[in-house]
């Protein structure tokens, strides 16, 4: 069920029999949880499942767009109605509330709520009237006016952050990228010149809203709507090039840009971790990680993303040997949030290996974070009585910080990894291809256990919604065809 509906059957229900006063403590934290949920302090996790919603909304407009291009009136009537139900969905997500009727006796409510598109009542009644095809236009403009009212809603709870913090540690990626694109041009391959651009580009400009204007641009939203700061800064433009072909272009303009990033990041007052001599590196791992000193360090000239994207070797087979101990020694008798880790850490791998991502700084925050991503169930049962995915993006992260500094991963990577283990349940903080990996991995245990056999319009929903990689969207196709056994 929606919250829109499901919300108020927890906190309109009465109890009529409970089994044991630890049931009824249960329910009264469940019927706690919603009423915190329509609270302003609740507001930044509502408008983040509204912005996860839409991803469904858009989806439906899909299959009245296909329904009415095959003339499927029946088809047709039923993706209308979904349509409407997400849309309304959305609408009672970022005005936290829900509707106490079932579907068609609460438009009463739903016109009264203060956040709405202004001609909803007619633009539902227009997507509702028979008719073959014309739904498609009144559908649209609904989408249109939801999606609008959602991307207030998410700039209204932006924090913008200092330079420094936003872009701490990133010249090293601005260096690789740039270098993947002057390869790919000198091997005229404009196909990986162009992806590598665009990765390129879309990652500063996601950086330089979040110092601006307070919030990342995630997959709700198109890089247009931020990639405004990264024209202000005065960066060259490499999509125009990488999107023509022009690969002598895109080898300049990818050229100045790298030297217009490091004179900007100058300028902003952070640290490059260009490190230019033994001294400088000796320095930069003391300052992440004393331990690291241990033995010769050799090499030059280099970057500190090279510095910590070369972590993975023996120590960190050790490390991940030492979390996984750690791991089975805080769930104790869990069986289940044992094997749940364990296969989803499997996947985590599959999905890695996949996507060429076999070792360093990526590699390791993915592990990682597949271990401990649930490990804030047991204390959130204890405080809450409940393991609602709020109290477990709560509790998760001072418990896996602990363990992660007990078992000795060096301090950039336990950053990364408490900031997934506190957003895995809220896909609109996917900010990065560690995260969406994680997120995928779990996505493979959970879809198939709890919905092993998806009609195919259900199916095409859940990868939509879930998987980005072609290693995940290929793993849970093979699953969904075998009918849940993964």
């Amino acid at each position: 069920h929606h919250w829109a509906v499901a919300a108020s059957m927890i906190a309109h229900a009465q109890v009529l029999y409970h089994r044991s006063q630890q049931d009824m403590d249960r329910f009264g934290a469940l019927k706690k949880r919603i009423e915190d949920l329509t609270a302003p302090t609740d507001r930044k996790t509502m408008v983040g499942r509204a912005l996860d919603e839409f991803r469904n909304t858009l989806f439906q407009l899909g299959q009245v767009h296909l329904a009415a291009s095959a003339g499927d009136g029946m088809s047709l009537g039923w993706a209308a109605r979904k349509f409407i139900n997400s849309t309304l969905n959305c609408l009672a997500l970022i005005n936290q509330t829900y509707f106490t009727r079932g579907w068609g006796a609460n438009m009463t409510q739903v016109l009264q709520l203060a956040k709405r598109p202004a001609a909803l009542d007619t633009l539902v009644e227009s997507i509702l009237a028979p008719g073959d095809g014309g739904a498609i236009t009144p559908a649209e403009r609904l989408a249109g006016e939801v999606r609008a009212l959602l991307l207030d809603e998410q700039a209204s709870l932006g924090q913008p952050v200092e330079v420094q913090v936003a872009f701490k540690d990133f010249y090293f990626f601005i260096v690789e990228y740039v270098n993947k694109v002057l390869s790919a041009c000198e091997r005229r391959d404009s196909l990986a010149a162009g992806y590598s651009a665009y990765m390129l580009q879309e990652e500063i400009c996601r950086l330089l809203n979040k110092a601006r204007r307070g919030f990342e641009g995630t997959d709700f939203n198109l890089l247009g709507e931020y990639a405004k700061p990264y024209a202000n800064a005065g960066f060259p433009d490499l999509l125009g090039p990488a999107s023509s072909g022009d690969l002598d272009e895109l080898a300049r303009r990818a050229h100045s840009l790298k030297s217009m990033s490091e004179e900007w990041l100058r300028s902003h007052f952070v640290d490059l971790g260009v490190l230019h001599d033994e001294d400088d590196l000796r320095r930069f791992l003391a300052a992440r990680d004393p331990g690291a000193l241990t033995g010769a360090v050799t090499g030059a000239t280099t970057a500190a993303g090279s510095a910590h994207r070369s972590h993975r070797g023996g120590d960190s087979q050790v490390t991940y040997k030492s979390t996984l101990a750690a791991m089975k020694t805080y769930y104790g008798d869990r069986r289940k949030s044992i094997d749940h880790t364990l296969k989803v850490l499997d996947f985590a791998e599959r999905i890695s290996e996949g996507e060429g991502i076999a070792e360093g700084f990526l590699h390791d925050v993915i592990t990682l974070s597949a271990i401990f991503h649930d490990i804030g169930i047991p204390e959130s049962l204890r405080k809450y009585g409940t393991s609602a995915h709020e109290h477990q993006e709560k509790e998760g992260p001072p418990i896996a910080r602990r363990l992660m500094m007990e078992t000795g991963v060096r301090p950039d990577i336990l950053e990364r990894v408490c900031h997934i283990v506190g957003h895995h349940h809220t896909r609109a903080s996917v900010d990065g291809l560690d995260f969406q990996v994680v997120w995928e991995a779990d996505a493979l245990v959970n879809i198939p256990a709890r919905n092993p056999s998806p009609d195919p319009p259900e199916q095409e929903s859940l990868v939509a919604q879930n998987f980005r990689t072609a290693t995940g969207t290929r793993l849970i196709r093979e699953a969904m065809r075998a009918g849940g056994s993964m």
